[in-house]
């Protein structure tokens, strides 16, 4: 199912979702990654540090922008009821899962990008280059690609170096 591509009125509306979903995120790949072993459970912890650290870059801009966003037992919860209606898919539908809704967050990470402040663009950025890495993680999966993980510790080293 291919994922739509979401229009916000404002940048703290949009940063605010942006923020709720990377933190629901962690929830939601750390219990798949718990489904799963080997090389599968290494791209998903991958996946969780990832978005532990995009809600890190995050933060301080939710914090600025005094964005009002859910509590975080709240997008921990929403993350792991929608890991639930997953947990029983192959690894091949849940890579083609991420093939087809990622896509859409690349776009609206862009949106957002346009939209920030100046002094904010950086960390947007890092995301876009965040959900553009998890894109080339599941087109490589899905082509049995044995680099496959590469760009997700491409990122994760960026996000680690800044």
């Amino acid at each position: 199912m291919q994922q739509r591509v979401r229009k916000f009125p404002n940048f703290t509306a949009a940063l605010a979702v942006a923020y709720e979903e990377e933190a629901s995120g962690m929830a939601y790949w750390d219990a798949l990654a718990q489904q799963h072993e080997g090389r599968e459970r290494e791209a998903l912890e991958l996946l969780v540090r990832l978005h532990q650290l995009t809600v890190a870059a995050l933060e301080p801009l939710v914090a600025k922008h005094g964005c009002s966003v859910f509590t975080t037992h709240g997008m921990k919860s929403q993350g792991q009821r929608e890991a639930s209606t997953r947990k029983s898919l192959p690894w091949a539908r849940l890579v083609d899962r991420i093939r087809a809704e990622h896509p859409a967050f690349v776009l609206e990470f862009k949106d957002i990008e346009a939209m920030s402040p100046a002094d904010d663009r950086a960390v947007l950025t890092l995301l876009v280059g965040a959900e553009e890495a998890i894109v080339e993680f599941a087109q490589r999966e899905s082509m049995g690609d044995a680099s496959s993980l590469e760009p997700l510790h491409h990122i994760i080293a960026r996000f680690e170096s800044r």
